[in-house]
């Protein structure tokens, strides 16, 4: 009988974004013949519950959270060294900033054989202060020492990671995320005339979505300011942002400060975001700061056009003027202007959103993703003498 190798993965918050919806697919889709997926991660959300409903061993934590409180830190630390002592796993594989710290000490104090980082997009980035900037790149360069294998979900972290330091070249290998290309695909049958009437959309408007957390690095008023100067031209058109997060307030006072109160739709955060997207004439993704995000790829996916900025992987994924649009980061105008030649222009709309699809298939399959974890799962339990 084949042995199976634990893998514990490690995660903060139990909402459902991007990085817990990575964790989720990983999990769900491992050669259950080699590997046995275990989840920690922190409260809020219902990941935990899905989780188990799909057949996944699950702990939780309730101070494993984002924000940094020494002592609540302290203790989550020997919280995760106790359950690791317990499951006693081969492979210890955390994600984002604070359970990958974390996370990789209580592995190398349990003595784990392998201790695996996905860098959802590193938390030190040129936005913030200096001191700040600091900060976190000495506990990532820190946190490198005890790290068998950092996964880069795009090639511009990978060289982030490499030109500060944080980890040889030989220890870091771009996976870039993906989805599952046959559940994200348009339905030619699908008829959007109640979610639209949900929506208080008309048939007439033109509807542009942003699918995300409502979080500083979405860099939402952006998109906000780029709605205004549309308007002023086509004053009809709906705005709609899928998500929720610590920002919602202050993004519906700047809505209503801008008087755009009729344009803007708030949904809150939906588990049928494949549904919702069909709803969407033009998706757009304003961000700030990015790894490789998953609603880019699952919009490209149902053949919607799309305009990005260039932050983080998304130009690992979209080619401007070939498969979607990009504009530079904090530029409102251009960011307008190019969702204004969309607006314009179906053919190019449907055009691009073919060759979205095309792209998505070809280069960031949930498969492929799979896969490549995998690969690097056995290569490091090889070099450690475990097979």
């Amino acid at each position: 009988m084949t042995r199976k190798y634990q893998v514990v993965h490690i995660i903060t918050s139990s909402d459902i974004g991007g990085a817990q919806q990575h964790v989720q697919d990983i999990v769900t889709n491992l050669n259950t013949e080699m590997f046995k997926p275990i989840v920690i991660c922190g409260l809020g959300g219902e990941f935990d519950v899905k989780l188990r409903s799909l057949g996944i061993e699950t702990y939780k934590i309730e101070s494993l959270d984002k924000k940094i409180n020494f002592l609540l830190d302290f203790k989550t630390l020997f919280k995760l060294i106790g359950i690791l002592r317990k499951i006693q796993p081969v492979i210890v594989h955390t994600h984002s900033s604070k359970a990958g710290l974390l996370g990789r000490i209580a592995a190398k104090l349990c003595g784990i054989s392998v201790i695996v980082f996905t860098a959802h997009g590193f938390v030190f980035h040129e936005f913030m202060s200096k001191a700040k900037y600091q900060f976190y790149l000495h506990l990532e360069k820190f946190a490198g020492l005890i790290t068998d294998q950092i996964i880069a979900v795009s090639e511009l972290d990978k060289a982030k990671a490499i030109s500060n330091n944080v980890i040889s070249d030989m220890k870091i290998q771009t996976v870039h995320n993906g989805i599952d290309i046959d559940l994200f695909k348009p339905d030619p049958e699908f008829d959007a005339k109640a979610l639209r009437s949900h929506l208080k959309v008309s048939k007439d408007d033109i509807v542009i979505g942003l699918v995300g957390r409502l979080v500083e690095e979405k860099g939402i008023p952006y998109f906000i300011e780029a709605a205004r100067i549309l308007c002023q031209t086509y004053p009809r058109t709906k705005f709609v942002l899928v998500g929720d997060g610590p920002l919602r307030n202050s993004l519906e006072e700047k809505v209503n400060n801008e008087k755009l109160s009729n344009n803007f739709i708030f949904t809150g955060v939906r588990e049928d975001v494949k549904v919702i997207l069909s709803v969407f004439d033009i998706v757009v993704f304003s961000s700030i700061k990015e790894g490789l995000p998953l609603a880019l790829l699952e919009a490209l996916a149902m053949e919607k056009a799309v305009v990005a900025t260039t932050a983080g992987g998304i130009p690992e994924v979209i080619t401007s003027g070939k498969d979607g649009l990009l504009t530079p980061i904090g530029d409102s105008g251009l960011l307008a202007k190019a969702i204004l030649s969309l607006i314009n222009d179906v053919n190019l709309r449907v055009a691009l959103g073919k060759a979205g699809r095309a792209t998505v298939s070809k280069n960031f399959s949930l498969y492929q993703m799979v896969q490549a974890t995998e690969k690097i799962y056995m290569k490091l339990l090889q070099e450690k003498k475990v097979l």
